[in-house]
């Protein structure tokens, strides 16, 4: 960690959506901020910032918590995309037998 309480690393935006890094960003407000700013290379940098006084022990544990939380997020990103067409198919069915316009 850094003198100002901050750790920068680059993140893969091809591996990981944008949507995803927000969503395990708001999972780890309490601990510390998330910030993705861009740069020079493809790959943006993930800024962490951290309430002065939080140990490295801490900050590490944050860090560590905000990639499980991104793999689980662009995991649910992955499978709604790969269940909408069946999803799709069964509200269609379910809804199919019902007037939802009154006559």
């Amino acid at each position: 960690m850094t003198a100002d309480d901050r750790f920068d690393t680059r993140i893969d935006v091809q591996t990981y959506r944008p949507a995803a890094i927000k969503k395990a960003a708001y999972r780890v407000a309490e601990r510390c901020t998330v910030r993705l700013e861009p740069s020079d290379s493809d790959e943006p940098i993930l800024r962490f910032t951290f309430p002065p006084r939080t140990s490295d022990t801490a900050a590490a544990e944050a860090v560590r918590v905000f990639y499980q939380e991104l793999l689980d997020e662009e995991l649910r990103a992955q499978l709604h995309e790969e269940t909408d067409a069946l999803r799709s198919l069964i509200l269609a069915h379910a809804f199919s037998r019902t007037d939802l316009l009154q006559r």
